[in-house]
């Protein structure tokens, strides 16, 4: 079972990325994810209904995820909204909270 939701709503402004779930069951993030790109309040922890699961924060390299952001996207491979062309994250690096 995963964890519920219980970040406070912070969590859910630029840089921050969060679970991507499939469908409205909370059990159905796996292993893609998104960055928010602007403060998305309705993210957040509501009565009757889970937010969306936090989990770090980009603190260096926000520039190459507004270059990913602004790259075309349309119907491609059975996918609303993806990618036109290809996007690959070469590297990405894991550091300590301080």
């Amino acid at each position: 079972m995963k964890a519920r939701e219980t970040h406070p709503a912070s969590m859910r402004a630029r840089s921050f990325p969060g679970e991507r779930r499939r469908t409205n069951d909370i059990e159905s993030a796996t292993s893609q994810f998104f960055v928010n790109l602007k403060d998305n309040d309705f993210l957040d922890n509501k009565p009757g209904s889970f937010g969306y699961a936090v989990f770090g924060r980009v603190t260096q390299g926000m520039d190459v995820v507004d270059k990913i952001a602004a790259v075309k996207t349309g119907r491609r491979k059975g996918y609303d909204e993806a990618p036109l062309e290809d996007v690959t994250i070469v590297a990405a690096r894991r550091v300590d909270a301080e």
